[in-house]
């Protein structure tokens, strides 16, 4: 359960409060809920119970004939809980006394003592064999009049984000871990430093009566330049919101993803081409190929 020697439950109870406190979990019912769950469970002992099929039922709210082989709602959110604990230790937990972190294969958290300098530092080697383009989606801009279509945007960001998960190849930055930063700063390159990501997902909104106008743009994240961008147009109606969204989601996704995607096109001129003096250029020398 820990590494070294186990902390009392009360220190772990209050260093769980204090991560549940923050406006990142705070907003999110859905992280909070998880890491709730699982700490809970293995201070209980009963941390062997924690499969996917328990934590969809109690966690998510799935019927009891939820089937983890053809559902990965459970290992998507399992991404997001680790990315926004690493944010969290990153940045405003970094002193805490004690580290909580969900390993990657286990949903089973572990409690260590920090080093005094936040999470430990990261291993080089293991980091430069990266082999998958990282990608953040920042929120989409409503520049229209009307404020009741911030909604749509914010949606619009988090489907694309979770979408994106669907691609085995891509590494997606937890769409509130993005949020956050993209509270923090305007400018692109700062943004993505952040965040870590090669490539940043944004673009903006606006709303004119009944006509939607969605303008996106896929950028490196290393230099601000614009690798892709589209115009979708649309009539919108109170009824037909979601289904627009769907259809801009499905579009994106088709366009940026998979072997013919612009992010792969991408990453395959630089190992063809490396750009100079190029962050992209020396992280992706070691893909295989």
């Amino acid at each position: 359960m820990s590494a070294g020697e186990p902390f009392p439950n009360t220190k772990i109870k209050k260093q769980l409060n204090l991560i549940l406190s923050t406006p990142l979990f705070k907003s999110s019912r859905i992280l909070s809920g998880f890491l709730d769950f699982v700490v809970a469970q293995t201070l209980a002992g009963k941390e062997k119970e924690l499969k996917e099929y328990i934590i969809a039922v109690n966690v998510l709210s799935r019927n009891s004939d939820f089937n983890p082989q053809l559902d990965a709602i459970v290992r998507i959110h399992a991404g997001r809980l680790r990315r926004a604990l690493k944010e969290y230790y990153h940045e405003t937990g970094k002193n805490d006394p004690i580290l909580i972190e969900i390993p990657k294969g286990s949903y089973i958290p572990m409690f260590q003592a920090q080093n005094g300098n936040g999470v430990p530092k990261p291993d080089v080697k293991k980091e430069a064999k990266r082999s998958k383009p990282v990608v953040a989606v920042l929120p989409f801009r409503n520049i229209s009049n009307d404020a009741s279509r911030d909604f749509f945007a914010d949606g619009l960001g988090e489907q694309l984000s979770t979408e994106l998960t669907r691609f085995h190849d891509l590494a997606i930055i937890s769409y509130y871990s993005s949020r956050h930063v993209a509270g923090k700063t305007n400018d692109i390159k700062e943004a993505a430093i952040l965040l870590g990501a090669q490539y940043i997902l944004t673009g903006s909104m606006q709303s004119s009566g009944g006509d939607l106008r969605v303008s996106v743009q896929l950028i490196l994240g290393n230099s601000s330049e614009q690798i892709w961008t589209k115009s979708f147009e649309r009539n919108n109606t109170a009824t037909s919101l979601f289904e627009i969204q769907n259809e801009i989601v499905r579009s994106i996704l088709t366009s940026i993803g998979g072997y013919y995607g612009a992010i792969f096109r991408d990453v395959m001129s630089i190992q063809l081409a490396p750009r100079a003096n190029g962050i992209l250029g020396h992280a992706w020398r070691t893909l295989p190929g």
